[in-house]
């Protein structure tokens, strides 16, 4: 197999690179500028200003598609970004695969669904009902994907935060401020969320390219788990080799400082670290179940964030030395 990997040099795109060339795939990465990495050629090319050259894809068979800016947020500008790199990206993409492409994964997001669930979670049966612009971009990138399924084999996997060694996002920045000892202790604000490690991604992903009678179909893809704050907050420090955090904070600590942050935003007219917008968000649950990906194409995580937590540690300490 001879496959294109775009967003190939991000946290997900590096490992699922590896993990197919060390399956004996020949990978050829698509991203804006070139980068060492475990690829056996590269296609240098910005999707948002066009679809790559015609000859780019010649011999390839499979294209994963991950590019995407799902660490960027805040004003129209940035809404005007997500729609550009999910939805105009995507479509100059699978214009130039045309019919010669036989198989096409896209990797979107949880978000595509919305930021929120019941406390019992949701499956792909649930209408999408996205409340972010980077959401509503996954989505009507998704589509476009779907659309192709009568040509050609065409999965979609929605992902929850995925965790590994690299990770970024708000995972990254509460390991450094638990690090650092800087961050507080967590109340238990009933909220649950999914998550999945990276290799039970690239796993997932390699699987359900595979089953072409899959085409036109969504999976979301998690670990199984549902985790708690207080729950990441102990592992963490479990890994860090470090006690919980002294200060805890209560409820109605968390309340109030909302209500500051609400009224610093509204003096200063600029957003805040913790506002009550914030504060929403930790007490919402964002859970998803995965159990049509496990019977469909035998997708079975083998990892859980506790498990993965010694390397993430140890590779977030190499980079800062």
């Amino acid at each position: 197999m001879q496959a294109v990997v775009t967003g190939a040099g991000g946290f997900i795109g590096r490992a699922l690179c590896e993990r197919l060339c060390s399956a004996g795939t020949r990978v050829i990465a698509l991203h804006r500028r070139s980068r060492p990495g475990p690829w056996a050629a590269e296609i240098i090319h910005d999707l948002v200003t066009g679809p790559p050259p015609a000859d780019a894809l010649a011999g390839v068979d499979t294209v994963f598609h991950l590019a995407g800016n799902a660490h960027v947020s805040g004003g129209a500008k940035c809404d005007g970004l997500h729609r550009e790199n999910s939805v105009i990206g995507t479509n100059n993409l699978l214009t130039a695969c045309g019919p010669k492409i036989r198989r096409f994964t896209y990797i979107s997001s949880v978000k595509a669904i919305g930021e929120s669930t019941p406390v019992a979670g949701l499956d792909e049966s649930a209408t999408p009902r996205p409340t972010t612009a980077y959401g509503r971009a996954r989505l009507e990138a998704e589509g476009l994907v779907l659309a192709t399924a009568s040509t050609r084999h065409a999965v979609v996997l929605r992902l929850p935060l995925v965790y590994g060694p690299g990770m970024k996002g708000n995972l990254k920045r509460m390991l450094h401020g638990l690090a650092s000892g800087h961050m507080p202790r967590f109340p238990d604000l009933g909220s649950r969320r999914s998550m999945v490690h990276v290799q039970d991604v690239c796993n997932a992903a390699i699987a359900a390219i595979a089953n072409t009678a899959l085409t036109g179909r969504v999976y979301l893809i998690a670990d199984g788990e549902a985790y708690s704050l207080p729950r990441l907050q102990a592992a963490m420090c479990a890994a860090l080799g470090r006690p919980l955090p002294r200060i805890a904070l209560s409820h109605w600590m968390l309340r109030l400082a909302a209500a500051g942050g609400d009224l610093l935003g509204t003096l200063g007219r600029r957003p805040v670290p913790f506002d009550s917008v914030a504060l929403q968000r930790l007490t919402q649950s964002a859970l998803y179940h995965g159990d049509r990906a496990c019977a469909d194409f035998g997708f079975a995580p083998r990892r859980q964030f506790e498990d993965a937590l010694g390397e993430v540690v140890e590779v977030m300490r190499d980079s800062a030395s």
